[in-house]
């Protein structure tokens, strides 16, 4: 529920900051400045769960972290390309926006694969 909450706190700060762009812009500046720092720590909260999670994850990997590394990677190439091309997008350029987001989908999708050959290798090697 706590996603509902700051989806409607982004939703009322933005129709608040849209009010006064056109009265006091630097009100507006200071009101998306506020909701990013609010958003920012709600995110910072919901971290340590994804920490302790991860700190489960790797002792069940029984010291092959090389997955862990490649699904780390792969969550901070998505949330780059999520954030750069909504700068692209707000800036006006929604094709550049277009092709990061291709980017980096291609660039999971390679990562990814690897861990597929690797998962297949471990299933024939228990075939055999």
């Amino acid at each position: 529920m706590i996603v509902i909450k700051i989806a409607l706190i982004g939703i009322a700060g933005v129709v608040v900051a849209n009010f006064f762009k056109n009265v006091k812009s630097e009100y507006s500046m200071l009101i998306g400045l506020f909701l990013s720092v609010l958003i920012f720590f709600s995110i910072i909260i919901k971290l340590t769960g994804l920490l302790e999670m991860v700190e489960k994850t790797e002792s069940m990997l029984q010291g092959n972290y090389r997955f862990m590394e490649i699904l780390i990677k792969m969550l901070g190439i998505s949330y780059i390309c999520e954030l750069s091309s909504g700068i692209c997008k707000d800036a006006g350029y929604s094709s550049v926006a277009a092709q990061i987001v291709i980017f980096g989908k291609i660039t999971i999708m390679i990562l990814g694969s690897s861990i597929l050959f690797t998962l297949m290798e471990m299933i024939d090697t228990y075939l055999r």
